[in-house]
């Protein structure tokens, strides 16, 4: 299951990556502060995890995968914040982009090329994912496990990519992955 999740998610992330507003992104966190602009970020997980732990199987068919879709898109938001915030670049290659993500969930750039970067993020996800998915179970309850996995995570990985070094940020070419 995990591993159909991972490809998936891998598979989702380019169209992510694409549909993120660089330049919305950079105007709010000029606005509000990068702490601020994660803080936001988890909020919106939280409520979406709220809503698809309330139980029942609307939930579980529209709400769990609505949610999953809602935490990489926060996900991503909270990185390409962050690439801004220490870089000043407010867009930047998606093979560049996958890398930073990847340190947010303990993937280091071991893999060879962006498809298979992009599994091992997915399978990273994926894991956390799915033991999450478990809490999700027990309805009403599974609302505020949600709402806390939502908020936790997203509040997390914004932590893990500003305490990354600056040489982690280095951007040389453009499509280049490097360590």
């Amino acid at each position: 299951m995990s591993g159909e999740l991972a490809r998936a998610l891998a598979g989702s992330f380019a169209r992510v990556h694409r549909g993120l507003n660089p330049s919305k992104i950079q105007r709010r966190v000029d606005q509000v502060g990068i702490d601020r602009f994660i803080e936001s970020c988890g909020r919106f997980a939280a409520v979406s995890g709220g809503v698809a732990g309330i139980g029942g199987a609307f939930t579980l068919m529209v709400g769990v995968p609505a949610d999953i879709a809602n935490v990489v898109a926060q996900q991503f938001r909270v990185t390409q914040a962050v690439i801004y915030h220490r870089t000043g670049r407010s867009a930047v290659p998606y093979p560049y982009f996958l890398r930073i993500a990847g340190l947010s969930v303990d993937v280091e750039h071991s893999a060879t090329g962006v498809e298979a970067l992009g599994v091992a993020i997915g399978s990273a996800m994926a894991k956390m994912l799915v033991a999450r998915g478990v809490g999700l179970m027990v309805p009403v309850a599974g609302s505020v496990v949600g709402g806390l996995f939502g908020y936790g995570y997203i509040r997390s990985r914004g932590t893990k990519l500003l305490a990354l070094s600056d040489e982690q940020f280095r951007f040389t070419q453009p499509g280049e992955i490097t360590q």
